[in-house]
């Protein structure tokens, strides 16, 4: 036997996925397996999700111009990192079937540094859509991307979700809970409406420049001034 040679133990994912903690650990295997293991399940689930909110988003889509008489001046963007990037570029020719309609997958890390040129590449015409994959939701290249490309071409609107935990997250606003109400304040004069994505049913207050404006809301909601 050549002494030189190296004895490479081959394992399966399932004897893998029951390694003790302290030997994933030393053979680097500690979250990857893991995220493999679960990620059928939580496809499922995200289609569970999307079919629940089928009418909210099929309102989005008719408001981000698809869905008409031509949607040929609709750009979409599939945007992710790493992994997430793939899930874009999976999906980009049935889209492109579907909406009929221009749609590329473009990396979050190429528009960290090159949105300005991505966007004016498009006719002056163009109405952009960009949706952003990301496992955990908050990535810092898909959250960064989304607030640097509002604060290039949305300069009347805010943004507000709430998550099902309740959890917070704004742009351009700020926001106060008053008991069970929410109260939001825009955070410049010249915006005027507010996009709310809340899980479940939620009273809202938006303090506008020139009125207030109050809505129970669940799903995808503009309030406008």
């Amino acid at each position: 036997m050549d002494q030189g040679k190296q004895t490479v133990e081959a394992l399966s994912f399932a004897e893998i996925l029951a390694l003790p903690l302290s030997e994933k650990e030393a053979r680097g295997l500690l979250h990857t397996p893991q995220e493999i293991h679960q990620q059928p399940s939580t496809w499922l689930e995200t289609f569970q999700m999307l079919k629940s909110r089928q009418r909210d988003l099929q309102q989005f889509l008719r408001e981000s111009g698809l869905g008409g008489v031509s949607n040929e001046q609709v750009g979409v963007c599939l945007i992710g990192a790493g992994t997430s990037d793939h899930i874009g570029g999976s999906l980009t020719a049935l889209l492109r079937k579907e909406w009929e309609c221009h749609v590329e997958a473009v990396p979050s890390t190429d528009l960290l540094t090159e949105m300005d040129e991505i966007i004016t590449s498009a006719p002056a015409s163009t109405r952009h859509l960009w949706i952003s994959f990301s496992r955990s939701g908050d990535s810092f290249e898909g959250v960064t991307v989304i607030q640097n490309a509002l604060e290039e071409v949305v300069l009347d609107a805010a943004f507000v979700v709430i998550g099902r935990d309740g959890k917070l997250e704004t742009w351009n606003c700020t926001v106060k809970r008053n008991g069970k109400l929410l109260e939001v304040y825009p955070a410049e004069a010249i915006v005027n409406r507010i996009h709310v994505n809340a899980a479940s049913s939620t009273k809202v207050r938006v303090h506008f420049s020139s009125r207030t404006a109050e809505r129970t809301v669940k799903g995808l909601t503009w309030i406008s001034q």
